[in-house]
């Protein structure tokens, strides 16, 4: 055995990550395991764990490295760190090499999503070769995660954080460990590591989470990671009693769509009834971002007397014919549904019927904006998460300068829109209503006024491109 791997297993951090991933069964003894090494500290550590490991379980370790053409020359030097540490070791090792950057731009995703999106693209395609696949999320991950998704106003789901086993393949055996535990480790032994500079940046919402808000967190219990990690186990409880309620609906395939009985979703709870048709998305190649706001509008559509009905919800065309639920991912040329979708804020939020809204935060109100269709809004008088859906029949609100209510159906009918155009023109709405109309009015009740902070500027386009 390499004296350097035997000196691991002695580290109080080793023994305590080998204990907690035979508790969870993450790594079965004799599995091909593919683990995703950046060069990092968690990473070399989770290497060197697997390695340690392997000595017991005869596990068969194998690393990738994803080069995202982020850092340039910096970006080069990690992959080539990796490369030599797994030579040195004896570990098969693979380059990745992805223009995150560019890719991107073009799924209007920030860079930090599509590097993630790329990660977990990899090791799916390879998955016919390996037992498992292993990141080196650690528990300070956890709580940043849970943090970030409780600031983007997550649910359920979100407060789970990162399971230590994802989809019953990806493994996660660090996420007992906190990263001083690892650095420690790493460092009593003398084991080299690279460091990315851009986990210095405030330019990442998960830097702002873990340099800025975390600290605050600490003084007020200097053990908030243990109490998000207990958190997110509990949630995780919950989740796992909503997938076995989920699972007495089956879900079957039908023409590229996913089926199931109209009575038995509506039978389950509301928690049940989200795990099923997230996992219809997640079928559909969706993924599993499905938002609480559409699955009540779901529910709302669900208990109309209609045995015929279509809504498109996150993407996902959730459409009713007779005794059977049908989900797809597009509506059939020509025809329109009611529709909801999250804002992305900033960011860009695509429609279904092709087109997207654009929100950024701005100083103040543009006295020209050209020819897009802009609306601006006080962002702090929205209750609750923000919605672009489609007009209900009993839509009303007071455009600014107004002092009663107007129906959307009499305003869009004096402002002269088309008739085939009102089923799909997006209303921005929140917890009382309509809130704007994009490219056309805002409501009194959110107008921009000396005293707003925040203006939030929304531009609608109808082709949807940039």
């Amino acid at each position: 055995m390499d004296k350097l791997t035997v000196g691991f297993r002695k580290t109080s951090a080793y023994e305590k990550a080998a204990s907690f991933c035979r508790e969870r069964g993450l790594l079965p003894p004799g599995s091909r395991v593919l683990l995703a090494l950046s060069g990092g500290a968690d990473s070399v550590f989770a290497l060197m764990f697997l390695l340690a490991l392997s000595e017991e379980e005869d596990l068969h370790v194998g690393a990738f490295h994803l080069n995202h053409m982020i850092r340039g020359e910096e970006a080069d030097r990690d992959e080539n760190f990796c490369r030599e540490l797994c030579g040195r070791l004896g570990v098969p090792f693979t380059a990745v090499r992805r223009d995150i950057p560019s890719e991107a731009k073009a799924a209007l995703l920030s860079e930090e999503s599509m590097g993630r999106k790329a990660r977990y693209e990899y090791m799916e395609s390879v998955r016919d070769r390996f037992e498992r696949a292993v990141t080196a999320h650690h528990m300070d991950d956890c709580a940043e995660s849970i943090l970030m998704h409780i600031i983007r106003g997550s649910g359920l789901r979100g407060l789970a954080g990162i399971s230590p086993l994802r989809d019953g393949w990806i493994a996660r055996p660090l996420v007992c460990l906190g990263r001083d535990e690892i650095v420690s480790a790493l460092e009593s032994l003398g084991i080299q590591y690279v460091n990315d500079s851009t986990n210095a940046m405030r330019d990442y919402s998960r830097n702002r989470v873990r340099m800025d808000i975390m600290p605050l967190l600490e003084r007020e219990n200097p053990r908030i990671r243990e109490a998000l990690v207990r958190l997110s186990e509990t949630a995780g409880d919950y989740l796992e009693s909503a997938r076995r309620e989920a699972l007495a609906v089956p879900l079957g395939q039908r023409d590229g769509r996913v089926c199931c009985s109209f009575e038995g979703l509506r039978s389950l709870s509301a928690p049940a009834r989200y795990e099923l048709v997230s996992s219809a998305a997640s079928m559909l190649g969706r993924g599993r971002d499905i938002s609480r706001a559409s699955i009540e509008a779901l529910g709302e559509m669900m208990d109309s007397p209609s045995t015929a009905w279509k809504i498109c919800l996150s993407g996902v065309v959730c459409e009713r014919s007779y005794s059977d639920m049908i989900f797809g991912t597009s509506m059939p040329s020509g025809e329109a549904a009611a529709f909801l979708e999250p804002l992305t804020i900033p960011g860009t939020t695509r429609l279904p019927g092709g087109g997207c809204l654009r929100c950024s935060f701005v100083q103040k109100i543009e006295k020209n904006p050209g020819e897009g269709m802009v609306t601006f809004i006080d962002y702090d008088k929205i209750k609750g998460l923000p919605l672009a859906r489609s007009r209900r029949e009993a839509d009303s609100f007071t455009p600014v300068g107004m002092k009663g209510t107007k129906s959307v159906r009499r305003f869009f009918i004096d402002r002269k829109l088309p008739r085939d155009q009102r089923a799909l023109y997006p209303l921005i709405c929140d917890g009382e209503g309509v809130a704007a109309i994009p490219g056309m009015a805002c409501s009194e009740r959110c107008k921009v006024t000396e005293g707003t902070v925040r203006v939030l500027r929304i531009e609608y386009s109808v082709s949807g491109e940039d």
